[in-house]
């Protein structure tokens, strides 16, 4: 805030007030040497329609007049990702996605063992790749060098491979929207830049395209709160817990990228051991040692 007097920046809860109301709050901002404030929509009954333009107009033309500085939320509930419930109603394919891992365990020598992949996917889910890993004892350590990616095996659903001696883990990767926050379902998925390209369109162009002339000198930006990935409840978990990961469908391009590879991971590809410790990586249930 520039203001020569600014020991606050409050959120100031919109409820669609009269509009005396509104510029009353201000003036008693003003006179208590308050700079600045944040329009918070939450309490809103019209976040992002005409009764909201029209609020936001007389705000912005009175913080002018009072030398006031102004901040907007960016969305109609916590957290912000929802544009008010327009992503999941207008771009259900950007909503959050993740990565979720189960797993069976096989012993070899078996030939044609069928494995069935379909029984492990719920309705709105899609099978992503198989692979296999031996244990080297009954605390679920594996091997590095006997990663098999067997996603090639699959056929209508079902894994067919003749499973090597020894005892094995098969682990089937799968795409998924549940296993996250409930209460965050509609929520875009971060990692996915068509569905933050399409929030910034819903919310923060929208305010240009109503408010654009007073950007940069009256409104000073956006106060976002709190946006996450949302694929498990609380701030305490760790890579190798219990829980879905974030996914995107360009992911293991990126990562593949960032490994130094010229194509995605895979168990055949000259990068076959970083796609082991990638996956070992971000597995729950391979959760044990790699030696």
């Amino acid at each position: 805030m520039t203001a020569e007097k600014s020991y606050l920046c409050p959120l100031f809860w919109q409820h669609h007030e009269d509009k005396e109301i509104l510029r009353r709050e201000l003036r008693q901002m003003k006179e208590n040497g308050i700079g600045g404030f944040i329009a918070e929509s939450r309490p809103h009954p019209d976040y992002l329609g005409s009764g909201w333009w029209e609020d936001m107009e007389l705000l912005v033309q009175e913080a002018k007049r009072l030398g006031l500085k102004m901040w907007i939320f960016d969305d109609g509930s916590y957290p912000s990702g929802t544009a008010n419930g327009l992503i999941g109603e207008r771009y259900p394919q950007y909503m959050k996605r993740y990565l979720a891992v189960q797993y069976v365990d096989a012993i070899g020598p078996a030939r044609e063992r069928g494995v069935l992949i379909d029984q492990w996917l719920e309705d709105g889910e899609r099978f992503l790749c198989a692979v296999a890993g031996r244990r080297l004892d009954h605390d679920a350590r594996f091997s590095m060098d006997s990663l098999i990616d067997v996603t090639g095996f699959v056929q209508d659903g079902i894994l067919y491979w003749d499973i090597p001696e020894g005892e094995w883990r098969i682990f089937i990767c799968k795409v998924t929207g549940n296993g996250g926050e409930e209460w965050t379902k509609n929520y875009l998925n971060p990692l996915d830049p068509e569905g933050t390209r399409a929030f910034l369109d819903l919310v923060y162009e929208e305010h240009y395209r109503h408010l654009g002339a007073d950007f940069g000198d009256t409104i000073q930006g956006f106060f976002t709160d709190e946006p996450r990935f949302g694929n498990s409840p609380g701030y305490d978990r760790l890579l190798g817990d219990d829980m879905v990961l974030p996914w995107s469908e360009t992911l293991l391009e990126e990562l593949a990228g960032e490994a130094g590879c010229g194509e995605a991971f895979s168990g055949s590809s000259s990068c076959g051991d970083s796609f082991g410790g990638f996956f070992f990586g971000l597995c729950p249930a391979a959760s044990g040692a790699l030696v």
